[in-house]
């Protein structure tokens, strides 16, 4: 099932009957390699043993009768799906086990050639079958094995940013115009992890998040052609973005927005996160009043302007804030009518010159710490904002 193939990829890339017809050329190859495994797999420590004690008699080497029945055994555990929280269902390792125990059945595994190229359909191929979210580095994927658990539903939408970004996500699986996204604003204002949230809200529907740093957007038009042909669907998520110039890599990325000679997929988008709206710092000299001015500021604000949709996520308002902590309070098992903790709350703040989610968050931690309520840590271990 991790095996990456002709036939496990071109069972990934079927999109019509005309690709159904084409992978079927491999059947007498595939159902071959299938037959083979199943014998191997079904070999067992009796059967072994007894081969080689039949060709030790017809060797004539009798002594090694006794070594060999102190071999080891073992048996074959039946393998099932684990029962999980809702939003993890369908999980790589459910949707492994599941077909496991297809191949625990009684009947030959040739038998199994379209359940094969279904799964493959479905789930991706090779690792994009088992993890949901990815690092894009090296020209290659690299599944994150732990990725932030956080989900929607510990998020507060304060402005409604957030349910955007949900509805244009769910027009893009449910293969509508979708536009690719420019997250803006301040720092611990919920940006990044409003993508990653939605990277777990729907990885059971065939959405893959695929991390790219700065670094590595001169090979965005590789990762675009690598995704094409696959029938998953794709978040390019490049986090904290800004560019000190115009550079190469800010033209290739406006190259691939504005739909230049790279193309971008109809199965890819494209979500970045930034501080500064238009991408590019701004200096003292690059605003001097002259001749190119215009034009120059015109190419620093092209890049975000490629952006379908821009959402602005704004320092909440101090009741907004208190809001927030609330809420979390609420979900880390605290009293949220204690009334020392909307005063604290802000002193907290204030101390830290930011009312973001961030700050709200490290205020329950702080607080957590300190008053009560600590069986819950676990669960949050690997969320942030």
């Amino acid at each position: 099932l991790h095996d990456e193939n002709p036939f496990s990829r071109g069972s990934a890339a079927i999109h019509s009957a005309h690709d159904r017809e084409r992978l079927q050329e491999l059947a007498p190859a595939v159902l071959e390699d299938l037959s083979t495994l199943q014998k191997i797999a079904r070999l067992n420590a009796a059967q072994i043993k007894e081969d080689l004690r039949q060709a030790a008699i017809s060797s004539g080497q009798e002594w090694a009768l006794a070594i060999i029945g102190k071999l080891p055994e073992w048996t074959i555990e039946p393998t099932t799906p684990t029962t999980r929280k809702r939003r993890e269902q369908h999980s790589p390792s459910d949707m492994k086990a599941q077909f496991v125990s297809h191949l625990r059945e009684e009947g030959g595994w040739p038998d199994l050639f379209n359940k094969l190229m279904q799964f493959h359909r479905k789930n991706g191929v090779g690792e994009l079958a088992f993890h949901h979210v990815f690092r894009w580095e090296s020209d290659r994927l690299e599944p994150v094995h732990h990725p932030d658990s956080i989900s929607l539903a510990d998020l507060v939408d304060y402005h409604g940013v957030i349910r955007q970004a949900v509805h244009n996500t769910e027009l893009f699986l449910n293969n509508r115009f979708a536009e690719n996204i420019l997250f803006f604003g301040a720092r611990g204002t919920g940006k990044s992890s409003t993508v990653k949230a939605i990277g777990n809200q729907f990885a059971g529907k065939g959405l893959r998040l695929i991390e790219l740093n700065k670094r590595g957007i001169h090979s965005l038009p590789q990762l675009l052609e690598y995704l094409a042909d696959l029938t998953l669907r794709f978040i390019i998520f490049i986090d904290d973005l800004s560019f000190e110039t115009v550079d190469d890599d800010f033209n290739t990325l406006k190259s691939i927005l504005q739909g230049g000679s790279t193309h971008q997929p109809d199965n890819a988008l494209i979500y970045v996160t930034t501080n500064r709206r238009h991408l590019v710092v701004e200096r003292f000299t690059d605003t001097q009043d002259d001749l190119f001015e215009v034009d120059a500021r015109q190419e620093r604000l092209s890049l975000s302007e490629r952006f379908g949709l821009a959402l602005n996520f704004r320092t909440p308002i101090q009741k907004t804030y208190l809001d927030i902590v609330f809420q979390l309070a609420a979900q880390h098992g605290l009293d949220r009518n204690d009334p020392h903790l909307a005063e604290k709350a802000l002193t907290f703040a204030s101390r830290q010159s930011s009312r973001s989610p961030r700050t709200a968050q490290q205020f329950i931690k702080q607080y957590e710490r300190d008053f009560g309520a600590k069986d819950h840590a676990s669960d949050r271990r690997n969320k942030s904002f």
